[in-house]
């Protein structure tokens, strides 16, 4: 996380609260594709950040995200996909609290699987997600970054984080707690 801050000020002057400045990655390459965006709990939709090219080359692209956040609770969206990795697609869900001291997980559950699983899942921000990942041809992820979820929907995702903390879930069955193998 990086130490830029900016402070809001409302109309009548007072310090309201502060920005934070937090990176995320995103990744493009023929044989892996990786995406970091982030969801607010509080405003029901995905946080539009500001995309920085750090590397570009003829098959490869690899960048930051800048996301400026206001101090609360957020989703963290990270999907990894790997051409040799069976199944090719890793998904992490984290729940996170920002804070200006830094990022908190507080719940965290790793998917493991195809679009037929993630689908199977029901999960609206899930499914609009993984849809959204990048390829060598769409380097920006493609999602609706105005669309609002129902309330509903925004419970059922935080629900099955938190169903599921520190768990791996796969296609085929769930894989032990982690706490179980500590």
């Amino acid at each position: 996380m990086n130490g830029s801050k900016t402070l809001e000020v409302s109309a009548a002057g007072a310090a309201t609260s502060q920005l934070i400045e937090v990176k995320g990655e995103y990744q493009i390459a023929p044989e892996s594709t990786y995406l970091c965006l982030y969801y607010s709990l509080r405003r029901r939709k995905f946080v539009k950040g500001r995309f920085v090219d750090d590397l570009r080359t003829r098959h490869h692209h690899h960048g930051t995200v800048l996301y400026n956040l206001l101090p609360g609770r957020y989703v963290k969206f990270e999907l990894a996909i790997w051409g040799a990795q069976v199944p090719p697609c890793t998904l992490i869900l984290s729940v996170v609290d920002v804070t200006a001291s830094g990022e908190k997980v507080v719940a965290k559950v790793t998917l493991r699987g195809c679009r037929e699983f993630v689908e199977r899942l029901g999960i609206a921000q899930l499914v609009d997600f993984y849809n959204a990942k990048p390829t060598t041809f769409h380097r920006r992820p493609r999602i609706d970054f105005n669309r609002v979820y129902s309330e509903e929907e925004n419970a059922k995702l935080v629900e099955f984080i938190m169903k599921h903390n520190w768990e791996e879930i796969t296609e085929d069955g769930r894989a032990p707690r982690l706490s179980s193998v500590l």
